[in-house]
């Protein structure tokens, strides 16, 4: 048997697309599937966004990929405070959270954003995105961008 990954056998991730301002760069991050940010940092922070992806059992909630994160924590973070979730439209079913953190005295501004795509009934596995955009929390020019970014990302599963 000959099998090809993504593909009708072997599911992969749903294609995404995302708007990002045109002076953003891109970084790798063998951890990430894309991180981006400014060219240049903004009171000594570089506003940034990720997106996160995988496979999970399913059924799967949005909230269950957002309490991974919250157990996880945030590196290097003095205090961290979730927001409850709430809902997100849009063409997957989702969920976003506002996070509060403080690192080094810095005041940063977090949202995040959890999407589940599940493909047909007869699959075991869903699929899931997790954006997460970060600035400074008196940043509200770069908090504006970062909330545009986010709004823009489409994932259309091939399913």
């Amino acid at each position: 048997m000959n099998l090809t990954y993504p593909g009708p056998v072997i599911l992969g991730l749903p294609q995404f697309n995302i708007d990002l301002p045109e002076d953003w760069r891109l970084t790798d991050d063998p951890d990430l599937l894309m991180v981006a940010g400014t060219s240049e940092p903004h009171n000594g922070f570089r506003n940034n966004v990720t997106i996160n992806g995988g496979r999970a059992p399913r059924p799967i909630e949005p909230v269950q990929i957002a309490e991974r994160s919250r157990e996880s924590g945030i590196d290097g973070a003095d205090s961290v405070d979730f927001s409850p979730p709430t809902a997100r439209d849009g063409l997957l079913p989702g969920l976003a959270m506002e996070v509060a953190i403080s690192v080094n005295g810095m005041e940063l501004s977090q949202v995040q954003h959890v999407l589940v795509a599940e493909p047909p009934e007869d699959r075991g596995v869903a699929f899931w995105y997790q954006l997460t955009g970060t600035c400074r929390a008196d940043d509200t020019a770069g908090r504006a961008e970062i909330d545009a970014c986010l709004a823009s990302f489409y994932a259309e599963p091939a399913w």
